[in-house]
């Protein structure tokens, strides 16, 4: 148990699991039968992106805390939607699981990066301190040490080469899971030769046959789609879904109609279903209406209606996107504040 390997501090699907009596708590556990069909298949490698503050962390940790051997899942699940699944249990914590949040592994690397008597060698920017993170815990796991020493050195060790010695030694794949994957692009946007070093560092963990071995199961989660960069960055192998082609997942990207109607039904609940629909009813995908959980979560345990999403960061990202005026889109802003309607291509855009 670690930080990365199986960590178990801090898991926000748990800690809404044992407050769910208290606070709001949507049930979306049905989305682990869908992943468990993906397990050791052509479709396991699974990308779901969406905007900020749309559960992205709470569905990536509820995968966690099912698949992970450091959780007693069945006191977690056995109440839950998933539970009534046929193949509940076949998978329930019978994995190790590198699970890598990017937030929490650039806050790390900063820190690091600002005290030169931690240095380490060869670890000089944030994708190599990221692989040195993930060696160094599973190092520390008495079951994978003697087969990481045994790993292949060529130049630095790298994750991709550690994971398959081991691998080749137990037959016992992982399951990955990185949460914000696109941390780097949007945190170091203008550091091209780092962006490409940590897509060939994906690459190396999951374009090649040997790569992909090692995992039953991998999940990318993030704001920005995997495969629009540049020709350096396409990591077709993934199943990718997002707002705009949500596939079969269209209800696990938010909060329903119908998970709506059943929050506000509680009698603790003093804001109408008209005002949350008015407020944060922000998305039709798929002719499912998606509503903004973070949202909707602060708008009923707060009694008020506000622009919660817009205080979850700074306006920085709009004023870089309004700034680039791709297409148009400056005049489009100003037309909208105005009070005009303006259309254009989601997909093209």
């Amino acid at each position: 148990m670690g930080s990365i390997l199986n960590p178990v501090d801090g898991n926000a699907f748990v800690d809404l699991v044992e407050s769910k009596d208290a606070g709001i708590f949507v049930d979306k556990t049905d989305f682990i039968s869908k992943t468990n069909l993906r397990l050791n298949t052509g479709g396991k490698l699974l990308s779901l992106t969406r905007p900020r503050r749309f559960g992205k962390t709470v569905t990536a940790d509820m995968l966690l805390a099912y698949y992970s051997k450091e959780y007693d899942g069945q006191k977690i699940f056995d109440d839950l939607k998933i539970s009534k699944e046929q193949n509940y249990t076949e998978h329930l914590n019978k994995y190790d699981v590198i699970y890598i949040d990017m937030n929490s592994a650039n806050d790390k690397y900063l820190s690091y990066k600002s005290d030169r008597s931690l240095y380490i060698e060869d670890v000089d920017d944030i994708v190599d301190f990221l692989q040195y993170l993930v060696i160094r815990d599973l190092k520390e796991n008495s079951n994978y040490a003697e087969q990481i020493d045994k790993a292949p050195l060529v130049g630095k060790k790298s994750l991709s080469s550690v994971l398959e010695a081991i691998c080749k030694h137990t037959g016992r794949p992982f399951i990955f899971i990185m949460d914000e994957w696109d941390l780097i692009y949007r945190d170091y946007r203008n550091e091209e030769a780092l962006q490409k070093k940590f897509i060939e560092f994906l690459r190396g963990l999951f374009k090649s046959k040997s790569g992909q071995a090692c995992f039953s199961f991998a999940y990318l989660t993030g704001i920005l789609p995997i495969k629009k960069y540049n020709s350096q960055s396409a990591l077709n192998c993934f199943d990718e879904y997002n707002m705009l082609a949500p596939g079969d997942y269209a209800r696990y990207f938010g909060f329903t109609e119908d998970e709506v109607a059943d929050i506000v039904g509680s009698p603790d609940c003093e804001v109408s279903h008209q005002n949350l629909k008015e407020w944060y009813e922000g998305y039709k995908i798929k002719g499912v209406d998606i509503y903004n959980p973070n949202s909707v979560s602060k708008a009923v345990s707060r009694n008020e209606c506000i622009s919660y999403w817009c205080g979850t960061s700074s306006n920085e990202e709009f004023v870089h996107l309004i700034n680039t005026d791709f297409q148009g889109i400056r005049e489009d802003v100003i037309n909208l504040i105005e009070g005009d309607e303006v259309t254009f291509s989601c997909a093209n855009f």
